[in-house]
């Protein structure tokens, strides 16, 4: 039997995880799960473990900053969104790895690698000055799955992001939409550039992309999109005065 701590800040990832780990391995134990750094540092002070299965990117960090606190070596399986810079860091040190949405068998060949002892012991810290500067340096694409088709996507590209039935997607300039991994605060994040505005909740748009604003209700705004977009682009009612500041003021 081994004791299992997962690090994961969705609630569906996380529940999927749990599930697919003990319908693989009935006999594990899975203690306790976190989904910020805060918490993921008193989960593992106050509890002895085997493994350590964790998502990258938590509610409120990254979880190499929770790992790092650890003072005995210990297996870690890393799950991560196809982020080609932190794959490029487990491979270099050479840790273990998924890709999500995680595949069964690939987890399963690597809880079967841990019980045979061939998951490296995670160098944490090293991992984590490596994703920290490669953080820093930025980069310039994201990355979307579709079956086991990946595909790459320049940020210059988008024109807008939505949120569709649970899944984000990305919309190009050339028409093409597709799914991708990330959050909303995550994409922001990514594309970091004053080309972007999101106006509510679930969307954000690039300025290139707005053809039209009209006043709608409630002191909101609707826009008109190219590509078009099928469903309401509305900038909620307390970003409307900041998106049109934002307009006026950045240059395309």
């Amino acid at each position: 039997m081994a004791r299992v701590i997962i690090l994961e800040d969705e609630p569906a990832a996380l529940n999927r995880i749990k599930r697919l780990v003990l319908k693989l391995k009935p006999e594990y134990e899975i203690i306790g799960d976190a989904d910020s750094v805060e918490e993921g540092k008193a989960l593992l002070k106050k509890q002895t473990f085997d493994l350590i299965i964790a998502d990258i990117q938590l509610s409120d960090g990254l979880s190499f900053e929770v790992l790092e606190s650890i003072e005995k070596s210990v297996p870690i399986i890393f799950l991560t969104a196809y982020n080609q810079y932190a794959v490029d860091a487990f491979e270099y040190n050479g840790i273990h790895y998924l890709l999500k949405p995680i595949e069964v068998d690939k987890l399963n060949d690597a809880l079967n690698r841990f019980e045979s002892h061939q998951i490296n012991q995670a160098k944490v810290k090293d991992v984590l000055h490596f994703f920290k500067a490669k953080q820093k340096e930025g980069s310039k694409n994201i990355l979307s799955k579709v079956g086991n088709k990946i595909q790459v996507i320049d940020v210059n590209d988008i024109a807008y992001a939505y949120l569709d039935n649970g899944i984000n997607r990305v919309v190009a300039f050339d028409g093409n939409t597709y799914p991708v991994d990330y959050t909303m605060e995550q994409l922001m994040n990514k594309l970091k550039s004053k080309q972007y505005f999101q106006i509510n909740r679930q969307m954000l748009v690039n300025i290139a992309a707005v053809e039209e604003m009209k006043k709608y209700s409630s002191s909101r705004l609707k826009l008109t999109l190219a590509p078009k977009f099928e469903g309401e682009a509305v900038v909620s009612k307390e970003k409307t005065p900041l998106f049109k500041q934002w307009m006026v003021e950045t240059d395309f």
